[in-house]
């Protein structure tokens, strides 16, 4: 009768283990999932083409343009995926379900690209061009991730 009940405790103790790690292993799988969400980056790259082409300037102020938009664009990928905690992946890659982002890193590209300066309704400067007074927010970046009338 001892070695029944000894094995009967050996048992209930390794599901009692398998049982807080299997908790903790599914806590941990929790936290770490990242959310998935969408920008529409063929509209953002046809939106900067479209400035670009109608710029008109000189082609190697074009290109070199054209580079810091987008590097722009890339970290501004990265501080909006690591912001929400996100992969982001294209619109059209997802059916339905993930919040679009789309609007947050235009406005992280205007941010960069005026220089620290966050343009209203996320526009992106004119290459090399000052923004208007009107388009300048006066509040900084972070308060730019709510709509503004």
């Amino acid at each position: 009768m001892s070695e029944l009940r000894l094995l009967g405790c050996a048992v209930l103790l390794n599901l009692g283990v398998a049982a807080v790690l299997g908790a903790g292993i599914a806590r941990y799988m929790v936290e770490t999932i990242p959310r998935i969400a969408t920008v529409a980056l063929t509209e953002l790259v046809a939106e900067h083409a479209e400035i670009a082409a109608n710029a008109g300037g000189i082609p190697e102020e074009t290109a070199a343009a054209t580079r810091a938009w987008a590097r722009a664009l890339e970290n501004a990928l990265r501080q909006v995926a690591d912001r929400h905690g996100a992969v982001l992946l294209p619109i059209r890659g997802v059916a339905a379900g993930a919040p679009d982002l789309t609007a947050e890193v235009r406005a992280e590209i205007a941010h960069a690209l005026a220089g620290g300066r966050v343009l209203a309704h996320g526009n992106v400067p004119a290459h090399g061009s000052v923004p208007a007074q009107d388009d300048v927010l006066a509040d900084d970046h972070p308060a730019t991730r709510e709509e503004r009338p």
